[in-house]
């Protein structure tokens, strides 16, 4: 059977990543980390291609390692925390295109994305404000 997800590892700020761990925790309903950073990889993805006016076209080789953001850009925060999450094929290909069209690392896209999704569960379901620290560890999906 073939695979239709794949696993990829992005770098995140600590902070952001247990609120997001913290959102999916209340909220529940079927979300998790996996489908906050998923959605919002989607949702950014969406928005790209339409101010590029349609998809961006396929790379012609593999992505090198390219740099993240600006060391220090946003003051002094926690160090990036590496995560692995799940991603359909065609949607990560996307990814990769965008990221090597727009000569960014494919993570900024993810959590620019991510930051979106979790900015509209907030004022869904806490009222704008952050989610309280989750008592427990999260679910397995």
């Amino acid at each position: 059977m073939a695979r239709t997800k794949k696993a990829v590892k992005v770098k995140l700020e600590g902070d952001f990543l247990e609120e997001c761990r913290d959102a999916a925790w209340h909220v529940g309903k079927g979300w998790t980390l996996n489908k906050i950073l998923e959605d919002g990889a989607a949702l950014e993805l969406e928005r790209l291609e339409a101010k590029n006016k349609g998809p961006f076209a396929e790379r012609q080789e593999e992505l090198t390692r390219k740099p993240g953001r600006e060391h220090g850009k946003h003051g002094e925060k926690e160090p990036r925390k590496g995560i692995t999450f799940l991603l359909p094929l065609p949607l990560l290909e996307r990814l990769r295109n965008a990221a090597a069209a727009l000569g960014i690392a494919y993570t900024n896209i993810v959590e620019d994305g991510a930051a979106k999704v979790l900015d509209t569960l907030r004022r869904q379901h806490n009222g704008g404000e952050k989610f309280p620290r989750r008592e427990g560890e999260l679910p397995h999906a």
